[in-house]
C-alpha cells in the first residue's frame, strides 16, 4: 500500500510518499513546497 503524508505550513509544506512492503515502511518520494514568505497571507 502506497500512502501519502502532508506536514501543512504556511510558507513550507512538506510531503513524502511510503509504502508498506513485507510489514516495513520504505519511503518512496519526500520533498518540500515552498511559497514566498513576503507574500500576503490575505488577498485584499
Amino acid at each position: 500500500m502506497l500512502s501519502l503524508g502532508i506536514d501543512p505550513g504556511t510558507a513550507i509544506c512538506g510531503y513524502g510518499f511510503v509504502e508498506e512492503l513485507n510489514g516495513r515502511l520504505i519511503a518512496k518520494k519526500f520533498g518540500v513546497i515552498t511559497t514566498n514568505q513576503l507574500d500576503a497571507l490575505i488577498s485584499r
